[in-house]
């Protein structure tokens, strides 16, 4: 059984003898839900990395999967986005209506996953919805998350501990 399948039956198991969870953990079970049940229908990529040309990067220190090596369904990735983002809005004072135009523009959709692959500052698209960036990576995690993970059993053992997020 996947790791996230058994948190999430603890999860249950923990509120059935207990009663509701904390906001906090109803909140992480609910985006995990999410991303269980994208992996699942999520394919498998097709890498064209070499074997050779992984161990030497690995060797160099520099990131193994590059943001044009992934081949991202957007139509899922924006379907998962949402998802995440009607979760938080439910479990946060983040409007609905921020967060929804935030995933609203494909293109901008596009860059900004990208900047959060890359490490880089989600400011300028949280600046300009008045959501905080926190949450806007967040969000964006929970969506990618199902997407990036098919990548890991075509990597060698090593290598699926360098991945960004």
């Amino acid at each position: 059984m996947d790791i996230n399948k058994k948190i999430l039956k603890k999860l249950e198991e923990w509120q059935h003898k207990e009663g509701p969870l904390p906001q906090y953990l109803e909140l992480y079970r609910q985006l995990l839900s999410i991303q269980v049940e994208a992996k699942a229908s999520v394919p498998s990529p097709r890498l064209a990395t070499a074997k050779a040309d992984i161990e030497d990067a690995m060797k160099k220190g520099i990131p193994l999967l590059k943001w044009d090596a992934l081949s991202i369904d957007w139509a899922a990735f924006h379907k998962l986005l949402q998802s995440a983002l009607a979760v938080i809005s439910e479990n946060t004072n983040q409007t609905d209506k921020c967060l929804k135009n935030i995933a609203s523009d494909i293109t901008q959709l596009q860059k900004m996953a990208e900047a959060w692959y890359e490490g880089s500052s989600l400011s300028p698209w949280s600046n300009s919805q008045g959501i905080d960036e926190d949450t806007l990576s967040v969000a964006i995690h929970c969506a990618i998350k199902p997407l990036e993970t098919r990548v890991l059993p075509y990597l060698p053992w090593e290598a699926r501990f360098r991945l960004p997020g």
